[in-house]
């Protein structure tokens, strides 16, 4: 899963997080990848409907450690695959084709 700074849905839940010595901290559930088993494995128990919170169900389902080892969830706290852009705005540069950089 990719990784953000910002707790998002729950903030009552930062508590419950693994602590982290670099980079970000907080589950994005807008990129993951996986093997097909493992995937099938994350996403059996969903039981929701459009308009609920598939962040917060990756979320709970991470925070349990026995599920997060069952199923090898980790997340990208250094961005090495996955970037968000959600409260990282400073972390991107946008380079142009005449090589200059421009912060975002």
């Amino acid at each position: 899963f990719s990784a953000e700074t910002l707790i998002y849905p729950d903030r009552k839940l930062d508590s419950k997080y693994p602590p982290v010595r670099v980079g970000k901290r907080y589950l994005g559930s807008g990129a993951f990848m996986g093997y097909i088993d493992n995937l099938r494995k994350l996403v059996a128990d969903w039981d929701g409907s459009d308009g609920d919170s598939d962040q917060l169900f990756y979320t709970t389902v991470f925070l349990d450690p026995e599920k997060r080892e069952k199923i090898n969830i980790t997340l990208d706290h250094r961005s090495r695959i996955f970037q968000n852009l959600n409260g990282a705005i400073d972390d991107v540069v946008l380079k142009f084709e005449n090589g200059k950089d421009r912060k975002s």
